[in-house]
């Protein structure tokens, strides 16, 4: 292939399959051994790791391959697949002169089925594509490209997880991960198949990754006046979760957006992670473990026969995780968890202004209520939040901010909320009641540790009330 064609190997597309594959072809290249090597020999190398070392179990990801075939045994799986892939650098495959659908290359366009493009149509299923051809239409090099993606993607759970991102840096760290780790295993002679992660949950997956290159990736995140980690940039990840397998194929799209990386970034700073993670980890749960207590000082959870660390329970569904990616509320969570812990009102503060788009002065108009409330003794504290957990509609919200705003003018002093911050900051036709009445109970507790007030009063946990933000 000449200069320009080999770019066509390697540079982004768009395509998050391609572009795995690409990174893929890219790691190698980097490497003195394959640097000025044909791709074909390449992709001999690949067929041989496929075959030889991982079984040909990469049914996930292509169906009747060369390499997955039934018919084919052994060494002849590989010398097939080298046989198909030099049919088209030779034009022996049939073919038609298009665009290629994927890099947008005027070229010579080969059949991509199942067999060498995952989730596609193929055979019976000519519906998938444009004119009932048999196959989407693609270039030789984006057909090369598929069939080095199960070499740089992890097995999460029962499916393959293929990351994609806005940011070229994070997906570029993912397969370049997954190759380093693989080209590991080859040589101790572990490597059994597509790398499997440790978490087979996809959403928590998806966070520890997160996690990870938002430490590991310099570039990604810049330090704020106070030390936290901000973005440097919007930044989208895609989680792309998979299976090819025979009459079986599945997908799920799972999208961590950029308001939740930046609030999630913010939280991975060394002033709050620690309270922060404490947060997530107490939200895990296991029906199978029901009746295990969280523990503060391990982070593990207690059974009374068995500790559970967290290599035990991050596999568990988490409620935090879940609601950051399907866009409700965490409110509620954190006003039940302020009642008996500490969280660092700037988490709450963060989440408000950056997810849930609150404007900061209505943050700062709720922290000043706190303050009025907090100002009375531990009674009417514990009052004010008995009645506050109690209010079902704005209605009794308001009612509530209103009583107070008389009993203070009463006693002489300025009001406590003004018509224009009663109207547009605190029950605006964009302000949800129910937040402002949980933050508002968040900034009570939080101001009250403060002063070492303890307050005698429990939070209801009935269902009617968690589920109040869900769709909100």
């Amino acid at each position: 292939m000449n200069q320009s064609q080999t770019n066509y190997l390697t540079n982004n597309s768009g395509d998050p399959f391609a572009d795995t594959g690409g990174y893929v072809i890219q790691f190698f290249q980097k490497q003195v051994k394959w640097k000025d090597k044909p791709i074909l020999d390449l992709l001999e190398y690949m067929a041989g790791v496929y075959v030889n070392q991982w079984g040909a179990g990469i049914n996930a990801l292509f169906l009747n391959s060369q390499v997955t075939q039934a018919s084919f045994k052994g060494e002849q799986k590989i010398a097939e697949t080298v046989k198909y892939f030099r049919s088209l650098f030779d034009s022996t495959a049939p073919f038609e002169m298009g665009y290629c659908r994927i890099t947008g290359q005027f070229t010579q366009l080969f059949k991509g089925g199942r067999e060498n493009y995952m989730m596609s149509g193929s055979g019976a299923f000519i519906n998938f594509h444009h004119s009932f051809d048999e196959g989407i239409r693609l270039s030789k090099e984006v057909l090369v490209r598929l069939f080095f993606v199960p070499f740089g993607v992890r097995q999460i759970g029962g499916m393959v997880g293929v990351i994609s991102s806005n940011h070229e840096l994070i997906t570029q760290k993912y397969v370049e991960e997954n190759c380093q780790k693989n080209i590991a295993e080859l040589g101790s002679g572990m490597g059994a198949g597509v790398l499997k992660h440790d978490i087979g949950n996809p959403t928590n997956a998806l966070f520890e990754f997160a996690a990870s290159w938002i430490r590991q990736i310099p570039a990604l995140c810049k330090q704020d006046d106070n030390e936290f980690p901000i973005p440097k940039e919007q930044t989208t990840i895609n989680l792309i979760h998979f299976t090819n397998f025979a009459a079986a194929p599945d997908i799920q799209l799972l999208t961590l957006p950029a308001d939740v990386f930046e609030f999630y970034t913010f939280c991975q700073g060394i002033k709050v992670r620690k309270q922060w993670n404490q947060f997530v980890r107490a939200h895990h749960r296991n029906t199978k473990y029901a009746k295990a207590k969280f523990s503060l000082e391990t982070e593990n959870w207690e059974t009374g026969k068995e500790s559970l660390g967290y290599d035990d329970y991050k596999n568990w569904r988490n409620q935090v995780f879940d609601n950051l990616l399907q866009g409700k509320s965490l409110t509620r969570l954190f006003a039940n968890w302020t009642q008996h812990h500490r969280l660092d009102f700037i988490i709450i503060s963060k989440y408000l202004t950056t997810i849930r788009n609150m404007d900061k002065r209505t943050v700062e108009k709720i922290l000043f209520l706190a303050d009025f409330v907090v100002g009375h003794d531990p009674d009417f504290i514990s009052k004010t939040v008995r009645y506050l957990d109690g209010c079902r509609n704005a209605f009794s919200l308001r009612r509530a901010i209103s009583k107070w705003n008389a009993d203070n003018a009463k006693a002489g002093n300025e009001p406590l909320v003004r018509v224009e911050e009663y109207v547009n900051y605190l029950f605006s036709d964009s302000s949800n009641w129910s937040e402002i009445r949980d933050v508002l109970i968040i900034a009570i507790y939080e101001k009250s540790y403060d002063k070492k007030i303890r307050l005698e009063v429990e939070l209801t946990e009935d269902e009617t009330i968690n589920s109040e933000l869900e769709n909100s």
